[in-house]
C-alpha cells in the first residue's frame, strides 16, 4: 500500500480530545479493536460516529467470560452483533451500524406533505455527533403510536428538513400506560424530561 493512501495517528481516543477531533473529520467503512474487554466497552461510544452508515467494527481479543458483556455494551451504543467467533477461551464480534437506527422525537404538527422539519438541539446533535448527511435515513417518532422512515434532504444552521418514505404504527410502545409524577425542573428542563420519557 502506498504512503499516500493510508495515514498514522498515535494517541489514546479516550483522553486525547484532539485526536478525537481529527478522527472525527470524517466516518469510515471499517474500525478494529484488538484488544481486552474493559477498553473495547469503554470505546463503544466513540464509535457509532465514526463509521458510515453500514460500516463493520470488528473486535477481538475478548476472553469468553466477558463475551456477553462486551455484546450487550455493543448493542447499548446502537451497533448490531452480526457475527462472532470463537477460539478457545478468546473471541472476536462482528458488528454494524445499521441503516435508520437512529431514532428522533418530531412534534405531530412539524409533519406535513409528506415532509418533516427538525429543529432545536437535534439539529447539531445529528450534524457534529452523529455526523449525519444529505441522503442518510432516520426514524421520527411522533408521540402519537406512529413512526417514519425519513431521509435527510436538506440541512440547515437551524434546521433539517426530511422527506417522509413510510410511515407505520410503533412497534415499540408499551402495552401499558405509565404515570409519571415529576418535580417542577428548572428553567428548559421539562421538553428534555418529556422526550426522554
Amino acid at each position: 500500500v502506498g504512503r499516500d493512501r493510508y495515514e498514522v495517528r498515535i494517541g489514546d481516543v479516550l483522553t486525547d480530545a484532539a485526536l478525537r477531533t481529527g478522527l472525527a473529520a470524517r466516518q469510515y467503512e471499517v474500525i478494529t479493536a484488538n484488544i481486552v474487554a474493559s477498553v473495547i466497552i469503554a470505546l463503544l461510544p466513540v464509535v457509532p460516529p465514526l463509521l458510515k452508515t453500514g460500516g463493520a467494527f470488528i473486535t477481538s481479543g475478548i476472553i469468553r467470560e466477558r463475551l456477553d458483556e462486551v455484546k450487550d455494551a455493543i448493542a447499548s451504543s446502537g451497533l448490531t452483533v452480526v457475527e462472532t467467533n470463537r477460539n478457545e477461551e478468546w473471541c472476536a464480534i462482528l458488528a454494524r451500524k445499521e441503516k435508520g437506527m437512529h431514532r428522533f422525537f418530531v412534534a405531530p404538527e412539524a409533519i406535513a406533505n409528506g415532509t418533516a422539519v427538525i429543529e432545536g438541539e437535534d439539529v447539531q446533535h445529528m450534524k457534529k455527533v452523529l455526523r449525519l448527511s444529505r441522503g442518510d435515513e432516520v426514524t421520527l417518532c411522533d408521540g402519537r403510536k406512529t413512526e417514519y422512515t425519513a431521509r435527510i434532504e436538506r440541512m440547515e444552521k437551524e434546521c433539517i428538513t426530511l422527506q417522509i418514505l413510510a410511515s407505520a404504527s410503533s412497534k415499540t410502545e408499551p402495552r401499558c400506560s405509565v404515570t409519571l409524577y415529576q418535580g417542577l425542573p428548572k428553567a428548559g428542563k421539562l421538553e428534555t424530561i418529556v422526550q426522554q420519557c
